[in-house]
Formats: C-alpha cells, structure tokens, sequence
C-alpha cells in the first residue's frame, strides 16, 4: 500500500519541530521558526585552495588517490571526495538516516531535487562502491541507484539555495 503523499512531510515537519526543541533546552534559547537558514558570506582567506568542477588532489598538492567533485542540491555549494578505491564521502548528497520518514537516502532539506539526484548519478558515475554520509551509517553504493528518483519535490522539505 502506497504511503499518501502528505504523510512524509508531516513525519518530517514532526521530527524538525522536536529538533527544534531539543536543541531549544540544550542551549536554553528559543529558536525562532522564522528563521531564514543562511549562513553569513565567506570570505576567501590567503592559504585557502579555491577548488571548482571535478579536482585531482594531486592537482592541489595532496598526496591522496582521490578526486573533489561537486554535488549540488543540498545546497549550491556541496562537494564530494571520492577515492580511488571506491569509497565515496558524500556529506550531505546522501543521508542513512530517518529511512521510516520515507527520506530513501536523501538528506530531509534540499535546495534542487533534480540536482541532487544529478549527483548521486554523477557519484556513481565516478565509481563509488561505499557510501560515507555525513548522516547515518556507510551503505552500498548501489543503494542510491535503488532509489534515484523516487522522492518527489512535494514530499521534502524544499529549502532556498
């Protein structure tokens, strides 16, 4: 039986609401619901390395067997390491969390849904066999390729870039 289309974005809204207020104990402040999510500009420093596109470390001086490629929709500005060896740290282009929410290995707040899975693609393109996110356990990479394109927009939580 298929889950109706609204009951994901209120397991989600629930699950945000109690985040919001553990944290609110926590740090003893209230934290208001009108938020608008951005965090302030960054300013670029003089030993930062500037990457852009997909980099070599060895490109940049880092003696790993590895590449930096970008996976947006999270957010416009996510990055992915992937490691010669099949092993993919993805942040948050993929999540293993929350799976009786219906997130099937998305992150609950995304900027581009179409994007994101863009990036799963472009992960499994690379060669990743093991995935590494910043949320939940490692799982195998094929996983994403289950589940590309089976969120819809209208069941996640859609925030501004």
């Amino acid at each position: 039986m298929p889950i109706p289309k609204d009951v994901i974005n209120r397991r989600i809204k629930a699950l945000l609401h109690l985040k919001r207020l553990i944290i609110m104990l926590a740090l003893k402040k209230h934290i208001d619901k009108k938020s608008n999510l951005k965090f302030p500009p960054y300013f670029v420093r003089p030993n930062d390395i500037l990457i852009s596109g997909e980099t070599r470390f060895k490109d940049i001086g880092i003696d790993l067997d590895g590449t930096i490629i970008e996976t947006l929709g999270h957010t416009v500005d996510s990055i992915t390491i992937m490691l010669d060896c099949g092993n993919a740290l993805v942040g948050d282009a993929a999540a293993n969390m929350l799976q009786f929410a219906g997130t099937k290995y998305c992150v609950i707040g995304l900027s581009d849904l179409d994007e994101y899975y863009r990036s799963w693609q472009k992960i499994l393109d690379g060669g990743a066999k093991r995935i590494f996110p910043a949320h939940g356990k490692p799982f195998p990479a094929i996983k994403l390729t289950e589940n590309i394109g089976k969120n819809k927009k209208q069941n996640m939580v859609m925030i501004c870039p």
